[in-house]
């Protein structure tokens, strides 16, 4: 099976490695304007957890307490 992935970003390379580890047999391919290190999108983010400047639909989800 020949897989093809747009976008060499954190979810183009997440999603790149997770059907690599499921398809074994696969040819997983990345395709990418540009492999470099300021190829980072000054819009466009992987965010795992809220920041300081994340805003809940109530007080609860929204507290930053430790």
């Amino acid at each position: 099976m020949n897989i093809c992935v747009v976008g060499a970003g954190v979810v183009g390379l997440t999603t790149a490695l997770e059907l690599q580890r499921e398809m074994r047999n696969a040819n997983v391919t990345i395709l990418s304007d540009r492999f470099e290190q300021d190829t980072c999108s000054d819009v466009a983010a992987g965010l795992f957890r809220p920041g300081t400047s994340f805003s809940g639909p109530t007080e609860e989800i929204t507290s930053h307490d430790s």
